[in-house]
């Protein structure tokens, strides 16, 4: 089997209902963005796709220490993840901490949501990740980061 329909079908679960075309993907659990990354390109999994976000491999990692969820695309056989989200004051700290220590220009290019908790259907607030942690008003906040 090809690695585009095995991606696919480990994805299918997290179809994006917003996206028509079914490319992008949400709510992926670190264990699955783990098995997804076995059958890509390493080096893919390794790079920085628009030379700003943290490698793919990178958000896997702290997704599953922060157990928090993340988001892509998957395009002609070409994955990408390009955001994560976490819940909680915790988990919050803990990846504004480690994005800006691993990846400093990450940091200050990240695009952040602040949602009312795994449900809601719009972000609250949107802004840079440097001003995201003033913006948390309970526990059941979510922070999203993503990068274009």
């Amino acid at each position: 089997m090809s690695a585009g329909p095995h991606l696919a079908a480990l994805l299918a679960p997290f179809t994006d209902p917003a996206d028509p075309r079914g490319h992008r993907f949400v709510d992926v659990p670190a264990d699955i963005a783990a098995r997804v990354l076995e059958v890509v390109d390493q080096a893919t999994a390794d790079s920085r796709p628009n030379g700003e976000q943290p490698p793919m491999r990178w958000l896997v990692t702290v997704a599953g220490e922060l157990d928090a969820r993340l988001v892509g695309s998957l395009s002609h056989g070409y994955l990408r993840f390009d955001g994560i989200q976490v819940q909680g004051r915790p988990a919050w700290s803990a990846l504004l901490a480690r994005l800006a220590r691993d990846w400093s220009s990450a940091s200050t290019h990240a695009v952040a949501e602040v949602w009312d908790g795994w449900d809601a259907l719009l972000p609250r607030w949107a802004g840079r990740a440097s001003a995201a942690d003033s913006e948390m008003q309970s526990d059941d906040d979510v922070l999203g980061l993503w990068w274009d």
